[in-house]
């Protein structure tokens, strides 16, 4: 599964690979026979049913894959625009065929909930494979580090889960804070800047809040502006150098302190 390509003006692009397999984890017993696919049974039935009655050639042609993102809260889903393109693979001449797809989509959260914007919050990407009358969902994988896009004056996080699955978060300012990784810190003039990794998308900023932790106030938040341009990301906010101590900025990134530390 390739999972998440990006963001492209304010739109998140996304690509998804599967196979088709049983409870197992193997693939179906389907074979080809002259210019069908059937199914492969026991070799007493094979001789006793006609060709036809296990011809699946149809549903395969028929199989389909969509890219849709749901609610965590509420657990509605919405379809996002996707083209798949599935076929039965010959792998060898005694292994069964491999049924294998690909979907593309794209998740514009302005317009995604049938034309109106998502709602605020956490949204799950999922992969939903159909195939003769089954429906399965797996979630989307990701291994893009997380990144923003600010549209429309508002701003959007993806990154992958503490499981690797592509979370999105629609209005997601305070969360990208957390997620997104410094790169480069200065306190000039009372004002704190920070730099954070990656390539964004978008132009603009959007306010939210930061931890702080000072001397002598102890942890509290402070006002806060987060920027993109020129595909950078930024946060600014003011606090002292002499009072402050530490910042709750790129904690939940992997591998990263609970506080950014100024020294």
């Amino acid at each position: 599964m390739r999972g998440i390509d990006g963001w492209e003006t304010g739109i998140l692009q996304a690509e998804a690979e599967a196979e088709w397999v049983n409870a197992d984890g193997r693939r179906y017993r389907l074979f080809r026979e002259e210019d069908q696919i059937v199914k492969d049974l026991s070799a007493d039935l094979n001789a006793k049913l006609a060709r036809q009655l296990r011809d699946v050639t149809r549903e395969v042609n028929s199989a389909t894959l969509h890219l849709s993102v749901r609610a965590r809260e509420r657990r509605f889903v919405w379809l996002a625009p996707s083209t798949s393109e599935v076929s039965a693979q010959d792998i060898a001449a005694s292994e069964p065929l491999a049924v294998r797809g690909r979907v593309a989509a794209t998740i514009d959260p302005s317009s995604a909930a049938m034309g109106r914007p998502l709602d605020s919050g956490y949204w799950d990407l999922l992969l939903r494979a159909h195939l003769s009358g089954e429906t399965n969902q797996r979630p989307v994988k990701s291994a893009l580090p997380a990144s923003i896009t600010i549209s429309h004056g508002r701003l959007h996080l993806i990154y992958p889960n503490d499981g690797g699955a592509a979370t999105l978060v629609v209005d997601g300012a305070a969360e990208a804070v957390r997620r997104l990784i410094p790169a480069r810190t200065a306190i000039i003039d009372g004002k704190v800047d920070i730099d954070f990794q990656g390539s964004h998308d978008g132009e603009g900023q959007v306010s939210t809040m930061v931890m702080t932790h000072s001397i002598p106030w102890g942890q509290r938040e402070v006002p806060a502006t987060l920027t993109v341009s020129g595909g950078r990301a930024s946060l600014r906010f003011e606090c002292p150098r002499e009072t402050l101590v530490q910042a709750r900025v790129g904690d939940r990134a992997p591998g990263h302190p609970p506080w950014l530390r100024f020294t």
